[in-house]
Formats: structure tokens, sequence, C-alpha cells
């Protein structure tokens, strides 16, 4: 949304520079009601079916009261969802947004690299080695696509093999890829990467023609969403 407001700011500034000095307030009221009257236009111009698309999952967001879910659907092995990593590390989130991380099962190679995600999770080392794999696999171009693989690479980062074969072979982890594999299905994911809002609402990079665009996107479903009024709490 900063591109729209910095678009909207020029296209204003370069119009008061056309109006006369002599012109005064009446030059500067012109373009207060130029801006107003441009409003409607710019919040117009992300449209459903083009820049993104509803969906009906049946999961309600897993995000506390107040805040709006935006879940990206990714894999290790995406090219793409890398290059994204670089965006997200600079995107200004919206106050309302809790951002959701699940990764995607649609090939046979997909899969453990989903375990691998909850395992490294489960051992409290995600935030650390989730961009050190995603720079293995596209940088390092490192052949890390079974569970063997990835343990005998995380050794190399403190985390015995042993250790990590326990966690990603673990009934909790298990269960969570089960979780992320159903929440794919609802929401009709076929690519990657793919966020969806607050369970409500599916966008891509792909949709939006750019990377800079798709977080465009996010921000204005993510200000939708959290200008819908909440229900009210029931009386009993």
């Amino acid at each position: 949304m900063c591109r729209v407001f910095i678009k909207k700011a020029r296209f204003c500034r370069d119009l008061l520079g056309r109006i006369p000095a002599r012109a005064g307030m009446a030059g500067m009221a012109i373009v207060a009601l130029t801006w107003v009257a441009a409003a409607p236009v710019f919040a117009q111009m992300f449209i459903e079916g083009r820049h993104y698309t509803v969906v009906r999952g049946e999961t309600p967001p897993s995000v506390p009261a107040g805040k709006v879910e935006v879940r990206e659907f990714f894999w290790y092995g995406c090219p793409h969802c890398y290059t994204l990593e670089a965006y997200l590390d600079k995107w200004q989130k919206p106050d309302a947004a809790e951002f959701v991380l699940t990764p995607t099962l649609l090939g046979k190679n997909w899969v453990d690299h989903a375990y691998a995600y909850y395992a490294l999770k489960a051992l409290g080392r995600l935030d650390e080695l989730h961009p050190v794999l995603f720079e293995a696999l596209h940088v390092k171009k490192k052949r890390l696509s079974t569970i063997g693989q990835m343990a005998k690479f995380f050794e190399g980062h403190g985390i015995k093999a042993a250790k990590f074969r326990e966690a990603a072979e673990s009934f909790t982890v298990a269960t969570q890829v089960k979780i992320a594999e159903r929440l794919a299905r609802e929401y009709g994911i076929s690519s990657v990467p793919t966020f969806v809002i607050n369970g409500r609402y599916l966008t891509s990079p792909s949709m939006t023609g750019s990377y800079e665009q798709f977080f465009e996107v996010v921000d204005f479903l993510v200000r939708k969403e959290a200008s819908k009024p909440r229900p009210e709490a029931s009386a009993d």
C-alpha cells in the first residue's frame, strides 16, 4: 500500500506545481479535493478474481483475537519461496497481521521438507535454521531432499542426527504435517508461494505480477479483515 500513497502524493505534488502562486489557498483546496476524490479509486485498485480470490476454509484462524492471520504456504525447494524471503524480511506488516508459515506437500519430494520444518520447530531451532536450509538448497546447491541428508547437514549446526530423526519421526510432527496437508487441501493450494489471509482470501505473487505489489495486496486484505466489526461476546 505504500506505493499507492506515494503515487498519490506525487500526483498531487505535480498538480500543485501547475497551480499559479496567485491561486493561494484556493489552489491548495483544489489539491486537497483532488486527493480526496482519488482515494476511492486507489482503494479499488485491487480486484477480486484478479489480484486475490475468496476461499472458504473450514478451519478457523489460529491467531489471537483481534489479529488477522497471514498464512504462507511454501516449500523449501521452491526458488520463488526463497526469493520471497528477502521481501518478507523488509515487509512492514500491519499491526493487526500475525504471520504463520505452513510447509506444503504438493509432490513426493516435498514431504520430507515439511517434516524437517516441524522437526526444527519442535527442537526450538526453526528461527535460526529456516533461512540456513533455504540458503543451503538455493545458494550452495546442496542435495537435501531426505530426512537422512538433512539429519547429516544439521549435525554441522549443532543438532545430533539421531535427535533430528527422533523429532522428525515423532507423533507431534506427524500430526502437524497432516494438519498442513489438510489446510492446503481446504484452501485449494496448487502452487507456492501462496498466502491465505484470515482463512478468507488467497493471493500470490503470480496473481499480483510482482513481489512489491504482492505485499500491497496482502496489506490491503489484512486491513480489509481488520476493519470488519468483531462479533460481540455473548451475555451469558
